[in-house]
């Protein structure tokens, strides 16, 4: 019997789908479409073998368990629920919309120090953990832009509550006020940082 050999000359074993020369982990060829439909199946299940799959992705989870945790539908919720949880969501979610907006997104969870237990801004208490309905809590965290051009890296974002960050939308006399407070606070403190408040 000849050698079988695939159109580059390498050595080649038959395909198990139409008997045409693969070099494929596999054992299946890109020749035909059923070909391709099976090495993709077979690609997914790692070679095919279910098992194989199985144990690699039980591996995965015992070496990632905070990312298991994170990624699983009602551990998801439970996770989130918690002040680590709700912030690292923040993150994750930071660094999506900075990529969107194409600003810098380097933003990780150690760079936020401590959490606040008090919005900086309207002096309220914040409250950590996702909300069960869906909508935003407007006493829930939220990650703040100092420069927005700067974009979401480290000593450019703070944590104040999503009420003091929505306020130029919809805010009172009293609450504007307490953002124009909050504001001067920053000018005098990039001021006194760099010599500019821009």
């Amino acid at each position: 019997m000849t050698e079988l050999r695939d159109s580059r000359g390498r050595p080649a074993k038959p395909c198990e789908v139409c008997d045409g020369p693969t070099t494929s982990k596999y054992g299946v060829c890109r020749a035909t479409a059923v070909c391709v439909r099976e090495q993709g199946r077979r690609g997914r299940t790692a070679a095919g073998r279910p098992e194989v799959a199985r144990e690699a992705s039980r591996r995965w989870r015992l070496a990632n368990p905070e990312k298991q945790r994170a990624s699983s539908g009602r551990c998801k919720m439970i996770w989130e629920a918690t002040p680590a949880g709700h912030i690292a969501t923040l993150v994750r979610h930071a660094r999506t919309r900075g990529r969107r907006e194409r600003v810098p997104a380097t933003l990780s969870r150690a760079d936020l120090g401590t959490l606040p237990t008090v919005c900086p801004v309207l002096g309220v208490p914040i409250e950590y953990g996702a909300s069960r309905s869906g909508a935003a809590n407007p006493y829930g965290p939220s990650l703040d832009r100092i420069i927005p051009r700067l974009g979401y890296v480290p000593g450019n974002v703070r944590i104040v509550s999503v009420r003091a960050n929505l306020l130029r939308n919809d805010g009172t006399a009293e609450e504007l006020r307490l953002v124009a407070e909050d504001a001067e606070r920053i000018r005098a403190c990039r001021l006194r940082a760099t010599g500019s408040d821009t």
